[in-house]
């Protein structure tokens, strides 16, 4: 049954999708098996995360989780610094298997500068640029070989072209 659900989804959206034409489908396979591939592992890590129930400690011993901290399980740590309650200065995200996800700086809460995210195998998968919180200059998407498969370009935070290779 999931293979059949797994096709159904694949052919639906390639025949339904506005962004794919049948002159494109390689994209469309390639974007969706990184984001397949990036959701794989992140169940991964949060698998790994679990598994520390196998210990040898009884249920007594355990810890209970702290009061007031949400049971969600986290996908993701964030490391930066907050100014009056606003994101400042270069902030740095990481899968939770310690590897780096995104890196980029803010000011005054708002996106600034290049910003970099990354595959779970440490390879760039996109390259992006902001001014004050806007898209702006060339961003790239890679797939997880490195090779760079869309670019786009904004000024002003307004769309101008993408180009897919």
């Amino acid at each position: 049954m999931k293979k059949y659900s797994l096709l159904f989804f694949i052919l639906f959206f390639s025949f339904l999708n506005p962004r794919v034409s049948v002159a494109e489908p390689g994209f469309f396979f390639q974007t969706l098996t990184n984001s397949f591939v990036d959701w794989v592992f992140g169940q991964l890590d949060s698998y790994i995360q679990d598994k520390s129930d196998e210990s040898n400690e009884t249920q007594d011993e355990k810890i209970p989780p702290k009061a007031g901290v949400p049971s969600e399980k986290k996908v993701s740590i964030l490391v930066g610094d907050l100014l009056d309650g606003k994101k400042v200065g270069n902030w740095i995200e990481y899968y939770l298997s310690g590897i780096k996800k995104s890196e980029g700086q803010f000011a005054n809460g708002k996106k600034d500068g290049p910003w970099l995210y990354y595959f779970l195998n440490a390879n760039i998968k996109e390259k992006q640029f902001f001014i004050d919180g806007h898209k702006d200059g060339l961003w790239e998407k890679f797939d997880v070989h490195g090779t760079v498969v869309q670019t786009e370009s904004y000024q002003n935070g307004k769309w101008i072209i993408t180009t897919i290779n």
